[in-house]
C-alpha cells in the first residue's frame, strides 16, 4: 500500500507538472502573439521616425532639398492676389516698389515654410521614437515572460524528479523492511514450511517450541 501510494502520489505530482508546462507554453504563445501584434501596429510610425531623422539630419548638416509644401504654396498665392489689389489701389501696380514687394513676401512666407517643415520633421521623429519605446517595452515583458516561463517549467520539472527519486527510495525501504520482516518471521517459525505463509497457530507456541528444544538438546537428545 506503501509504495502503491508512492506511485500515485509521483504519477500525479508529473501529472501537475506537465500540466503547468503545457499551461505556461500556452501563455508564452499569447504572450509572443501580443508581442508581434504590438510590433506590427507600431511598424508604420516606427519607419517614418526613421524617415524624418534622416531629413532632419540634412536640415541641420546641409543637403536637405527644400520644397515648397502646398500650405506655403496656398499661402503665396493668396498673399500675392492680396498685394496685387493693394498695389493697383495705389497705382503702384507692375512698378518696382511692386516688384520688391512681392520678392518679400515670397521669401518670408519660404522662410517660414522651412521652419514649419523642421518642427513637422521633428514631430514625426518624436512619433518614431514613441513607437520604438512602446516596442521595446514588449520586448521587455517578452523578455520577462520568457524568463518566468523557463523557471516556472525548470522548478515544475525538479518537483517531479524529486517526487519520483523519493518513490524509488521508499521502495527500496520497504523492500529491505520486508526482507528483514520475513527473515525475523522465519527464524521465529512462524512461516508455514509448505505455503511460505504466516503459521498462525504457532505464533503462541513459538516460544514453547524454542524452549522445549533447548530442554531436550540439554538433556542429551536431538
Amino acid at each position: 500500500m506503501s509504495v502503491v501510494s508512492g506511485i500515485m502520489g509521483a504519477n500525479a505530482q508529473e501529472d501537475a507538472a506537465e500540466q503547468n508546462s503545457e499551461t505556461a507554453d500556452k501563455g508564452m504563445a499569447l504572450q509572443e502573439k501580443l508581442y508581434n501584434s504590438e510590433i506590427e501596429r507600431n511598424k508604420p510610425f516606427y519607419n517614418s521616425g526613421v524617415k524624418g531623422v534622416i531629413e532632419l539630419d540634412k536640415m541641420i548638416n546641409g543637403g536637405y532639398e527644400m520644397k515648397e509644401s502646398p500650405a506655403a504654396k496656398y499661402e503665396l498665392t493668396q498673399g500675392t492676389k492680396s498685394l496685387n489689389r493693394q498695389l493697383a489701389a495705389r497705382g503702384l501696380l507692375g512698378s518696382g516698389n511692386a516688384a520688391q514687394r512681392l520678392s518679400e513676401l515670397s521669401s518670408g512666407i519660404a522662410a517660414n515654410d522651412y521652419d514649419k517643415q523642421f518642427s513637422r520633421l521633428l514631430d514625426q521623429v518624436k512619433i518614431g521614437t514613441g513607437a520604438s519605446a512602446a516596442a521595446g517595452a514588449s520586448s521587455s515583458t517578452l523578455s520577462n515572460a520568457i524568463g518566468q516561463n523557463s523557471a516556472a517549467v525548470q522548478a515544475n520539472n525538479t518537483q517531479a524528479g524529486q517526487a519520483r527519486a523519493a518513490l524509488y527510495s521508499g521502495i527500496g525501504g520497504t523492500g529491505v523492511s520486508a526482507v528483514n520482516t520475513g527473515i525475523n518471521a522465519y527464524r521465529s517459525g512462524l512461516f508455514d514450511s509448505n505455503s511460505g505463509a504466516l503459521d498462525g497457530s504457532q505464533i503462541g507456541n513459538s516460544s514453547g517450541v524454542m524452549m522445549s528444544s533447548q530442554n531436550g538438546y540439554e538433556g542429551g537428545s536431538l
